[in-house]
């Protein structure tokens, strides 16, 4: 008997045409049109185990792309409502995602739609572990002292700024007056939201409030084991006056590749440089003012011995104590012009070591990609 190549419309095990048929969010992803939501945690397992069921990536079947987009939708219209602060359904937004193309390329900017299938289940299994993590920190911390909301409304402007430098138009995370503050639960879930579109869009990790440039170096920063994931959780969520006294150590800058600023933005090279260009002119500062110590204390020597001032006045306008300020001053500028030098040479030597560093780790990755 021939067995068909994909699911056809209407066959019981037909996940792509339940999506594509359901009236509702919660049924895109449960499979049937019951308006009661399910719990975050039953969704999200739910979205992740369809998605990699329908992801076109993985599925030959036509419409993969079209149900995908449906799932998607319908999870990211659950996690709005979910984030809400009065918790109340609205099937707006769901409705209005009907109408709209089901394509992933009209999806371009959506936190579920810019990478490969492998990079979307990392992500949710990074918000499944840092859900549980965030509900069992907020369970049993005093919520007055968190500082979530902070980091909510961080997360925003940091949101907007990076999707309007992508040319991604207004959503939902972005910064917005709210008619009052958000419950713990709730703002537990917005702050999931902002970490996994900024983490998965933009490959910005809020946790340690840095940028790299490729996903595989984010996932090494940060990686998605629970261990790792409760000490940086539980870092972001310290007390406030904990949270301050930590601030005042400075923490490690983990570069990245093609990374040559530090995290106020400035090149390391040109902070040495800098640097030692201060402690020059602090020590030509130094040597004038002894120079006018010393020529102040001439002075007041040849005001009590008269005898004296005129014996200082001939040594002064001799032709040898001129040549002598003239060499004094010619080596002055020679040894400047050897400090000048050298530290030109040594931020030359250090440039071409940090690119081959920089290039080492570049194929380095490369290689393990492709024996990948």
């Amino acid at each position: 008997m021939d067995v068909p190549a994909v699911l056809q419309p209407g066959d019981r095990e037909d996940a792509i045409g339940r999506v594509l048929a359901a009236r509702y969010p919660s049924g895109a992803l449960l499979g049937d049109n019951s308006v009661i939501r399910p719990s975050p945690p039953d969704a999200l397992q739910r979205y992740r185990s369809l998605a990699n069921q329908i992801h076109p990536e993985r599925c030959v079947d036509p419409r993969a792309e079209k149900a995908f987009v449906r799932a998607s939708q319908a999870f990211d219209v659950l996690c709005e409502m979910d984030s809400d602060p009065d918790n109340s359904p609205d099937f707006a937004a769901w409705e209005a995602s009907i109408s709209q193309p089901a394509d992933m390329a009209s999806c371009s900017g959506r936190w579920w739609c810019v990478s490969t299938v492998a990079d979307l289940d990392r992500c949710l299994e990074f918000r499944y572990v840092a859900m549980d993590i965030l509900f069992k920190l907020t369970a049993r911390a005093d919520e007055t002292r968190i500082p979530l909301e902070k980091l909510i409304r961080d997360g925003e402007k940091i949101c907007e700024h990076l999707d309007r430098q992508q040319q991604i138009p207004r959503h939902r995370l972005w910064p917005a007056k709210r008619a009052k503050s958000q419950g713990a639960d709730a703002a537990v879930l917005r702050y999931l939201d902002l970490l996994c579109h900024l983490r998965s869009v933009h490959c910005f990790c809020q946790l340690r409030n840095q940028h790299f440039h490729h996903s595989v170096e984010l996932l090494a920063a940060s990686p998605v084991t629970r261990a790792d994931m409760e000490a940086l959780l539980a870092k972001a969520l310290a007390p406030e006056a904990k949270a301050g006294e930590a601030l005042r150590q400075p923490e490690p800058h983990v570069k990245g590749m093609g990374d040559e600023t530090g995290l106020d933005g400035l090149d390391p090279l040109d902070e040495y440089m800098a640097a030692i260009d201060k402690a020059a002119k602090e020590a030509i500062s130094s040597a004038v003012s002894q120079k006018v110590s010393d020529t102040g204390n001439l002075e007041t020597r040849l005001r009590h011995d008269p005898s004296a001032n005129q014996s200082s006045a001939e040594r002064l306008s001799g032709p040898s104590e001129t040549l002598h300020r003239t060499a004094e001053a010619a080596g002055a500028e020679e040894r400047v012009a050897e400090s000048a030098g050298k530290a030109a040479a040594e931020k030359a030597a250090a440039q071409r070591c940090l690119q081959n560093h920089l290039l080492g780790d570049l194929l380095s990755d490369e290689s393990e990609l492709e024996a990948d």
